[in-house]
């Protein structure tokens, strides 16, 4: 079986070895199986800390739109009224 790059999702004994978060394991689907249903390994690279600030931050950047919202809600009220 083809080996595929997985990445440890977090600091421990993973796959027969200390690893350390976002190391890349070689390893074939088979000997990764458990890890993946586990969590303890991925497909995709994690986040560093200063990656996760960032999406952390724009997550709770306000709505940049918030008139649009407003003026939308006294027309939604009158179509109700007129049902």
């Amino acid at each position: 079986m083809e080996k595929k790059t997985y990445y440890a999702q977090q600091s421990g004994w993973i796959l027969g070895a200390e690893r350390r978060k976002g190391e890349a394991i070689e390893a074939t689907p088979e000997e990764a199986k458990y890890a993946l249903m586990g969590g303890t390994v991925s497909t995709e690279k994690p986040l560093t800390i200063q990656e996760q600030k960032e999406v952390t931050a724009q997550a709770n950047e306000p709505d940049p739109e918030p008139e649009a919202e407003a003026e939308e809600q006294p027309a939604k009220a009158a179509r109700a009224k007129g049902k």
